[in-house]
């Protein structure tokens, strides 16, 4: 099992802010048996995402893509999902309901573009999102799975836990590992090349 992590926004390039996504989901795939292979941060370019999910469908069994699922003209993920997957945007009924209902239980009136959170691939699963106004997209072709979810951290790890972990758990229960181990071995004192030479050390592994 082979997976990609693609996180999407200018702010993290320009270091305005850091790229906690990658950390917490790179932890949560290996909990279930999942390595991440790759991971990537890209600014908000369509053709750099369009690159990237041919990367994706060549070489990786599960790519989570993060951020862009906005409302603005800004965000790329769902144009370049539409456009590389040749689908077409619908809208959710369900999805635009419960848009509505936060700014209204908010006294606050909802923009027209704010309707566009509602539309999603139409070959595609939403992955609900109850924390925000952005579904997150679940989409599988040729055994590959490309997920998109929110770049807000409390929006994305709340879809990780609600749905999407036991979904890829679902999905891929023959292909992964029963587990994994890992061993954190903590030194003082003594440098890299030293400890990578010290044969005494290396048979605690």
């Amino acid at each position: 099992m082979k997976s990609k992590l693609i996180t999407i926004g200018d702010e993290i390039l320009i270091g305005q802010i850091v790229n906690t996504n990658a950390a917490y989901l790179g932890k949560k795939l290996f909990s279930i048996g999942i390595l991440v292979e790759k991971t990537i941060v890209i600014g908000d370019e369509e053709q750099i995402l369009l690159e990237e999910l041919d990367d994706s469908m060549k070489n990786y069994d599960v790519t989570i893509i993060t951020g862009g699922l906005g409302p603005t003209h800004d965000d790329i993920t769902k144009p370049s999902l539409i456009k590389y997957f040749s689908d077409e945007l619908i809208v959710n009924e369900e999805v635009l309901n419960h848009v509505k209902n936060i700014f209204s239980s908010s006294n606050i009136s909802m923009p027209d573009v704010n309707k566009g959170q509602a539309m999603v691939p139409k070959n595609s699963e939403i992955i609900w999102n109850a924390n925000g106004t952005a579904p997150g997209i679940w989409i599988e072709k040729n055994d590959k799975v490309i997920i998109a979810l929110a770049g807000v951290p409390n929006e994305m790890k709340g879809m990780i836990e609600d749905s999407v972990l036991s979904k890829l758990q679902n999905k891929f229960s023959g292909r992964m590992k029963l587990f994994l181990q890992q061993k954190t071995l903590l030194t003082t004192g003594l440098g890299e090349s030293s400890l990578s030479e010290s044969s005494e050390i290396l048979k605690i592994y």
